[in-house]
């Protein structure tokens, strides 16, 4: 895990009401399951930084297209409740289609960008993030 990244993409991303909590989550190993819990759904969101993403285009391929026309780069990092990427650094591509309708919590993030994805817990619970900052 990459506490650098997480805190970047919780400070990004987060609904600045629910910040704090989430950072110190972040910060303790043993509260990992609760820190993934968090990104169940959207509510945990900053409004500002979610792009919707229609409902015929919440496909990996099209989420791609999307996510690089707002400037994404290949190399994410991911926050997930499963397993296979949780804390680990791969491609954009590879990591939205493993993640893209498992409706399991998670975040890809691309540092050099500031470009995310959100994958909620609930079906179309999904949203390109675009940092304000």
């Amino acid at each position: 895990m990459n506490l650098q990244i997480e805190q970047d993409i919780i400070k990004k991303f987060v609904n600045p009401i629910k910040r704090k909590r989430l950072l110190y989550l972040a910060q303790k190993p043993k509260k990992r399951t609760d820190l993934i819990w968090s990104f169940h759904a959207s509510e945990i969101l900053w409004e500002k930084c979610l792009v919707e993403i229609p409902g015929k285009e919440q496909y990996a391929n099209n989420i791609h297209e999307l996510m690089e026309k707002l400037g994404a780069s290949e190399k994410c990092y991911g926050i997930s409740g499963i397993e296979e990427i949780d804390g680990k650094e791969g491609k954009l591509i590879e990591f939205l289609e493993i993640v893209v309708g498992c409706t399991i919590g998670t975040i890809l993030y691309c540092p050099k960008t500031n470009i995310g994805y959100f994958e909620g817990g609930h079906i179309k619970d999904r949203y390109v993030l675009q940092s304000t900052k």
